[in-house]
């Protein structure tokens, strides 16, 4: 299993603002998600990441999975994502079992990205 990638508290930008909602008051972010798909998220999240107590640790590979308790798909992941797969800034499990990605963005610039792929397969 791979080791998650802890952070310190963030002072700025995206990561301090998904940090404090996550430890602050993640029923914000909660009924807002709620209220945009509504079918699939109709009570509470558990936010797993990033968390204070847990040195707002990031986790990826194995450790995400082991984490959002789908350990069997380990073997899988890692025959479909290049090791170093996604970190994702927050994620949370609801109570029906739905899993929550987020990749927390505070600025438009860091909206744009470039794939740098260069096997067409």
């Amino acid at each position: 299993m791979r080791v998650p990638h802890h952070r310190t508290k963030e002072t700025k930008g995206s990561q301090l603002w998904i940090q404090r909602i996550i430890n602050e008051c993640p029923e914000k972010l909660g009924d807002q998600i709620r209220r945009k798909i509504k079918a699939l998220f109709p009570r509470d999240i558990n936010w797993v990441s990033p968390k204070q107590g847990d040195e707002f640790a990031e986790y990826r590979d194995a450790a995400f999975l082991e984490r959002i308790n789908h350990q069997e798909l380990s073997e899988e992941l890692q025959k479909f994502w290049p090791q170093k797969g996604p970190r994702w800034d927050a994620f949370g499990i609801s109570n029906n079992g739905a899993i929550i990605l987020i990749e927390a963005k505070a600025n438009v610039p860091e909206l744009v990205s470039f794939c740098g792929a260069k096997d067409k397969d």
